[in-house]
Formats: structure tokens, sequence, C-alpha cells
């Protein structure tokens, strides 16, 4: 997710503002960005939402891993 750590959310949200639907749904696959299975549902911008935060989450799990 080199466009979160460039862009931060909002970069990242208005990158995948141009994506539909199909192209969200490839993206969480490539990257395992569902791993509880809740993603088949939602709507697109749901879905946006869902890899903006997924994004955020590994940023801040890898910022700790190298925090020592």
């Amino acid at each position: 997710m080199n466009l979160y750590r460039k862009g931060g959310e909002e970069g990242l949200a208005a990158a995948l503002a141009d994506h539909d639907l199909s192209a969200l749904r490839a993206l969480v696959a490539e990257h395992n960005l569902d791993p509880s299975g809740v993603t088949p549902s939602l709507t697109r911008d749901e879905l946006a939402a869902h890899i903006v935060a997924q994004a955020k989450r590994r940023a801040e799990r890898d910022e700790k891993m190298f925090d020592y």
C-alpha cells in the first residue's frame, strides 16, 4: 500500500474513487484484505472505506514492528 504511505487516508481514498466495484474486489483479493470474509456484501463506497481502513491498520502494524 504505497499509496497510503505517500498520501495517507485521503490520498488512498482519492485514488480508489476512480475504481469500480469489480476493481476494488480484485484489489481486496490480491492483497488479502478480507481474511474474515465480510466484503462480499459491501457497496463500492463501503468497500473503498474497508480498503483504506485495512491499509491504515497494516501501516500501523508495520510501524510498530520496526519500532525498537
